[in-house]
């Protein structure tokens, strides 16, 4: 999970850097503008708070100490063995 989540915020932020430096299309007619290209400052925006959520989402995943969960489970069938004789 943390690989993926790794994975997913190195993809938003590039995906978001690609988008801002893209170049811009500028054509006038009739004395209307037209702008092709222009940075999506939403989508920017989105994909930065995507990145952060993912690296917040991270930390929980690493502080978690999986070996305390197998032991507990491991030690509760004998404590229920034992109250039955």
């Amino acid at each position: 999970m943390i690989v993926l989540l790794v994975l997913v915020a190195l993809a938003s932020v590039a995906y978001g850097i690609y988008r801002s430096t893209d170049q811009k299309t500028i054509i006038t007619q009739g004395g209307l503008q037209t702008i092709y290209g222009e940075p999506q400052h939403g989508l920017i925006l989105g994909l930065c708070l995507l990145a952060g959520i993912c690296i917040l989402a991270i930390i929980p995943l690493l502080l978690v100490d999986r070996n305390r969960y197998d032991i507990e489970e491991r030690e509760r069938p004998r404590e229920t063995e034992r109250k039955r004789f």
